[in-house]
């Protein structure tokens, strides 16, 4: 499960990592959610240590159990609010048997959204760690590499046949590599950016219903934490 917090909006829109792709030239980029506190203490880059026990939600400071929202002493004063968004307490069969015009069934769709930002959330989770398990269980060469040892092959040498099919089949490998790495790099910055269009919808739904209510981030949290049980 993602964090709870109410608004992960990516602050920076789509950040590079400069991850490098040998020699493809990809760059990994992934929603900035460390510095929206997102992911465990924000150090995660996405698939690292994503969704842990950070900041940003959980046993964090904005939600969950923490002192601003969740059981702490804030309970009370996040409670008054959110007013009638308090509705969102109800449990799933009031959901399914609300009417559309009640404060139940009002919440719905940013119910709704933000289960599908954590589905998003998840994916790419999921895209990222493929395009890591690639990267690093990839121990040879690049093709750079190899085609350089190959310009430098003297074609008089008596080797030079045995050494050429040899630097070919291993420059095959590595461009095999290298491409599925650049595949995995775009399917990751796709998952990416469905993330953050996931968000950006939860954050018009949230402020649609909401309406002129000013709430604070410890009442967003909350909020999104009672929708994302």
């Amino acid at each position: 499960m993602i964090p709870n917090k109410a608004k992960m909006v990516i602050t920076s829109s789509l950040i590079a990592l400069s991850i490098a792709v040998a020699t493809v030239g990809v760059t990994l980029s992934i929603p900035s959610a460390a510095e929206a506190q997102g992911n465990g203490n924000g150090n995660g880059n996405g698939g690292g240590n994503g969704g842990g026990n950070g900041n940003g939600g959980g046993n964090g400071n904005a939600g969950g159990n923490g002192n601003a929202g969740g059981n702490g002493n804030g309970h009370g004063l996040v409670a008054r609010e959110l007013g009638g968004l308090n509705a969102a307490h109800a449990n799933e069969q009031a959901f399914l048997n609300a009417a559309a015009n009640s404060r139940v069934g009002e919440l719905a769709p940013l119910r709704d959204a933000y289960r599908e930002a954590q589905d998003a959330y998840a994916e790419w989770q999921d895209a990222y760690a493929d395009y890591v398990a690639e990267r690093d269980g990839w121990t040879g060469r690049t093709t750079e590499e190899i085609q350089a040892e190959i310009d430098d092959l003297d074609d008089t040498s008596e080797t030079y046949e045995d050494d050429l099919a040899r630097l070919e089949g291993e420059y095959d490998d590595a461009e095999a590599h290298e491409t599925r790495l650049s595949d995995l790099a775009s399917a990751s910055n796709g998952a990416a950016a469905d993330y953050e269009d996931a968000e950006d919808a939860a954050d018009e739904e949230l402020e649609e219903i909401a309406g002129d209510l000013d709430l604070s981030d410890a009442a967003r949290a909350h909020l999104r934490e009672l929708l994302s049980r």
